[in-house]
Formats: structure tokens, C-alpha cells, sequence
């Protein structure tokens, strides 16, 4: 009911909800009280707070699981600095003081957390990290909610074991119809699960994450709480971030976008919720337009001047659909129209041959993942 994704409501909240549906407010009262005594919620008399017993579960044992996990460390011995200077290598390039204490801290505690904006090395904080585990003799498991990013942490890291959260749950379930309970991980003996877009990870996907691991599971958490939030309950590295018992190393200095492109500076103004002083700044391009068809009309002209090398992004499928038109129309009106034959039956298909595409589905046993680019030959 709570914006934002919480996994509570106040009374004020819930009132303002089903107002509209009881009218008097006396029969609004009645509803909440009586509901006082069913197995739905555990209310907070003290808080006046509406706590769902689902998602208070879960929150309690994934609390409680995150705080054991803070209070276990390792210790940096030689052979981690060691180690840390041949990832290095392997990285071609030395890391920043800041990304170097990043990966210090995250060796030295079970329970870690990276986060900065885009572009100040969160990856190559990741890649050294998993090499150093790896080099002393610890499991690394690597996922993200995406197929997107996988890929991005496959390349990254060049494991090819990455997997995304759907699909390590999956081969979980499998494993365990016909094992013991936890012995597809819990063989490997000590391991680390690095989630990457960590933003996105709601109570219910972590909570059903712990149920694929045993104890000796550690985590690195890695995101930015700037980016997409979950779709689902709970604010999980928003809220960690605000602890500051925990470790957490923020990443600030750009790494990724030179200083000549201003995209840093730009994205950083915008997530702390102001607005730049000057809307066209250095290699960022404002373009005003008095009406939304306006707009679009832009958008597709820029893109058409440079196709290959541009990708048009919009808030709803059915702008993207006219978009998409358009274009089609403007770079492949001569593309022979392709057909889907099922049985006797043909469908007609929006695509034509030679158009660019976007995977939105992940298909993992050809290699493609959501998110993909290609074009249809």
C-alpha cells in the first residue's frame, strides 16, 4: 500500500484506501478493528502499524541471517595482497585507492556492500574481488535478476557460471527432488554469492535465495540504490545502505566516462534529485519540445542519422510500438514481411527481415538473454 515498496502500512494509510469503498467512516473503523483479529497481519499497537505475517517471516529471517553474517570476518594476510596484485594484472590496469579499499573490505567481511552511480567501477571492484576469493580457495556464485547483466558479469569476471536468481532457484528445486536439502552448494564448501543490480532484489527474492545455501554463505551486494528499485516488497539495499555498522564502500570517482563527456557529473546532479544548471552540459544534449508528438518526431529524427551507433528508449509500449514503425518504415520499407506458421495456420508478424531487434525473454539453451541486441537475417 506504502509507496516505495515497503512491507508495512500505518492505519492513517490503509484508511485513505478503503475510504472510498466504505464511505461512512464509522463502518471504516468498524473494518479495521474487527480485522484486529484475523492471521493476515501481526498489528504494532505502539506503532499502529499493519505488518503483513508473510513478509514479517521472511524479513525476520533474512534480519537475522544478514546480522550473523556482519559479524563474521576474514583476515587480510599477505596471500591476499598477493592475490590482489595478480588480479590486477589480470585487469590490465591498476585499481583507484578507493576501489582498491572497496575490494579490502569486502575480502575482509562476510557481509559487504558496493554502491556508486554509473561508471565508477563497481565491475572492475567485482572482477578483482571474485579472483581473490577464488585464489584462496572460496567458491564464488555470481547472479543478477537480469539476463542483461549476467552477461555483463560473465564477460566481466570471464566466468561463464553465472546465472541469474530464476535460474540458480530453478536448478535448486531440481537438484533437491532428487539430493539432500543444500547439498548442491554446500559441497563446494565455503563459497561467496555476489548479487549484482542489487537495487532490484526484493524481501521474497533474497528470502528464497537463503533457502537455496547454507550457513556458510557470504554475501557481496553490489548496485546503486539511485537505480531501479524492486517491482516487489521490501527496500533491501536502500535500507542496508543507511546502516553504518555495516561495510559499505560508495564509489565516487568516475572510471568509465572521461571528464570531457560531462555524463557523470549530469547523472550524479539528477540522482540527488536536482536539476542541472545548465540542461545541455558537455556531451549531454537537451532537446525541448512544446508537445509529446513533438518529441517523438525528434527522437526519431536523431536517431535516423545515426542508427547503428543510437538506441531510442521510452516510457511506454505503445510509444515504443509508433517508434518502432516509423523507423521500420524510414530504414527497411523494402524488408520482406515475415511470417509465423503453426500447423495450417500463418500469423502475420510485425518484424521484416534485416530489422533490428531486442531480446525481451531470456532463452538461455540458445544463448540468448533479455536484453540482447541482433537483427533478423
Amino acid at each position: 500500500i506504502t509507496p516505495g515498496g515497503h512491507t508495512y502500512a500505518t492505519r492513517q494509510e490503509i484508511e485513505r484506501h478503503i475510504r472510498p469503498l466504505l464511505v461512512d467512516q464509522i463502518l471504516v473503523n468498524k473494518a479495521i478493528d474487527n480485522s484486529h483479529e484475523s492471521n493476515i497481519y501481526r498489528y504494532s499497537p505502539k506503532t499502529s502499524t499493519y505488518h503483513p505475517l508473510g513478509l514479517l517471516a521472511m524479513e525476520m529471517v533474512v534480519a537475522e541471517r544478514l546480522v550473523n553474517l556482519s559479524k563474521r570476518k576474514r583476515s587480510l594476510d599477505q596471500s591476499f595482497y598477493d592475490s590482489l596484485e595478480e588480479s590486477q594484472k589480470k585487469l590490465g590496469f591498476q585499481l583507484s585507492g578507493e576501489q582498491r579499499q572497496s575490494v579490502e573490505s569486502c575480502y575482509a567481511n562476510c557481509l559487504s556492500i558496493v554502491t556508486g552511480g554509473a561508471g565508477v567501477g563497481k565491475t572492475a571492484v567485482s572482477k578483482a574481488i571474485v579472483e581473490t576469493l577464488m585464489d584462496s580457495g572460496e567458491g564464488v556464485i555470481l547472479t543478477a535478476l537480469s539476463g542483461r547483466a549476467v552477461i555483463r558479469l560473465r564477460e566481466a569476471t570471464g566466468l561463464d557460471t553465472a546465472k541469474t536468481i530464476a535460474s540458480i532457484e530453478r536448478d535448486t528445486a531440481l537438484h533437491d527432488a532428487v539430493n539432500n536439502p543444500g547439498e548442491l552448494f554446500e559441497s563446494s564448501g565455503r563459497y561467496t554469492l555476489l548479487i549484482d543490480e542489487a537495487s532490484m532484489v526484493d524481501l521474497p527474492t533474497l528470502w528464497r535465495l537463503f533457502t537455496c545455501f547454507g550457513e556458510r554463505l557470504s554475501i557481496i551486494f553490489v548496485g546503486d540504490p539511485q537505480q531501479l528499485p524492486p517491482i516487489g516488497a521490501g527496500l533491501l539495499l536502500h535500507t542496508l545502505v543507511n546502516i553504518t555498522s555495516l561495510s559499505i564502500s560508495n564509489l565516487t570517482i568516475p572510471q568509465r566516462f572521461g571528464e570531457d563527456t560531462g555524463i557523470a557529473e549530469y547523472s550524479q546532479t539528477i540522482g540527488k534529485g536536482l536539476l542541472p544548471k545548465s540542461l545541455t552540459y558537455k556531451n549531454v544534449h537537451y532537446n525541448n519540445a512544446e508537445t509529446p508528438e513533438i518529441a517523438t518526431k525528434q527522437a526519431i529524427d536523431l536517431y535516423l542519422k545515426d542508427p547503428d551507433s543510437s538506441q531510442l528508449i521510452a516510457a511506454t509500449n505503445n510509444e515504443i510500438s509508433k517508434i518502432n514503425r516509423q523507423c521500420q518504415a524510414a530504414l527497411n520499407p523494402d524488408g520482406d514481411d515475415l511470417y509465423v506458421a503453426f500447423g495450417d495456420s500463418v500469423y502475420t508478424t510485425e518484424f521484416k527481415l534485416n530489422d533490428p531487434i531486442i531480446f525481451t525473454k531470456n532463452l538461455w539453451q540458445y544463448n540468448i538473454q533479455n536484453g540482447k541486441f541482433g537483427r533478423i537475417t
